[in-house]
């Protein structure tokens, strides 16, 4: 499996000192969700399940079940069966798994921009108020943006990327052509030409801090 950061799953921003935020999709359940957003006539929305993974300037948010629930949907909004959604958890319970875990809740745009709405804010403070949670918005044509939520707080943008299957022989015969056609020029590290003036250095002085070409070595 080979990771690729997919369309408009970006981090540009996050909060001073707080660690970088990346949701990992499995190509599977990308494609489930980006089909249930396809199959809505208006938005639909759900949860997923993760396995979060914090180190001291990161966390990793690997996303492994994806879930939708009765729901009432219009072009702006959708509106979930709390009975199913309690229901949900309880069974949680009874097998002895953490509901915790199910703290990713996903929604769509329909064929619009990918954003955090009016709407959605306030369900993500509601939906999170006691604890982190993770969102992302999709559209039908798989674009995506996510953030990242503490308490109802907003922290951070996050960045998604999606675990896409690679094709073997696809791979193979892209090497080949590089191989074939791809020439990598290796820089050259020079000499060192000791000085205070920088006056007086001679025309063909290479910083020494820096990487050199071939092109650029003069005698």
């Amino acid at each position: 499996m080979k990771r690729l950061e997919a369309i408009n799953g970006f981090w540009s921003y996050r909060a001073k000192f707080e660690p970088k935020v990346k949701i990992r999709l499995p190509y599977e359940i990308f494609l489930k969700m980006l089909s249930y957003a396809q199959a809505s006539k208006g938005e639909i929305s759900g949860f997923c399940k993760n396995k979060v993974i914090k180190t001291e300037n990161e966390i990793k948010v690997d996303v492994v079940d994806i879930k939708i629930f009765t729901q009432e949907v219009t072009d702006s909004r959708t509106t979930l069966t709390t009975d199913e959604m309690t229901a949900h958890y309880l069974d949680l319970i009874r097998r002895d798994e953490n509901p915790e875990e199910w703290n990713l809740w996903w929604h769509s745009h329909s064929d619009g921009t990918v954003f955090f709405s009016h709407i959605d804010v306030p369900t993500i403070e509601q939906v999170g108020k006691n604890k982190a949670l993770f969102s992302i918005c999709i559209n039908t044509r798989g674009e995506m943006t996510a953030r990242y939520d503490r308490k109802g707080k907003f922290v951070a943008e996050a960045a998604i990327i999606i675990d896409y299957p690679l094709n073997a022989n696809i791979v193979a015969a892209c090497k080949k052509e590089v191989a074939e056609k791809v020439t990598y020029i290796r820089p050259v590290f020079t000499r060192i030409i000791p000085t205070v003036d920088t006056n007086d250095l001679p025309a063909n002085y290479l910083h020494p801090t820096r990487r050199h070409y071939p092109a650029d070595i003069t005698d």
